[in-house]
């Protein structure tokens, strides 16, 4: 199975290091972070990847809610 994961925050780290254990084959992408990339653009990560984990920041109200 290639397993992509789109976004290398605090969710998408842990998703990789959980995944490594019984995936070898799984390719990240993060906009903001190179060099936690293991491609080098989206459409690179969506060609390479049977099933992607969307992994994004979801915005918050200033009460904290999201």
């Amino acid at each position: 199975l290639k397993i992509g994961i789109l976004g290398q925050g605090y969710v998408g780290s842990a998703i990789k290091i959980g995944l490594e254990k019984h995936y070898k084959d799984i390719n990240t992408f993060d906009k903001y972070s190179k060099s936690k990339s293991t491609v080098s653009n989206l459409e690179e990560l969506t060609k390479s990847s049977e099933i992607i984990f969307v992994c994004l920041p979801t915005p918050m109200k200033e009460n904290g809610e999201c």
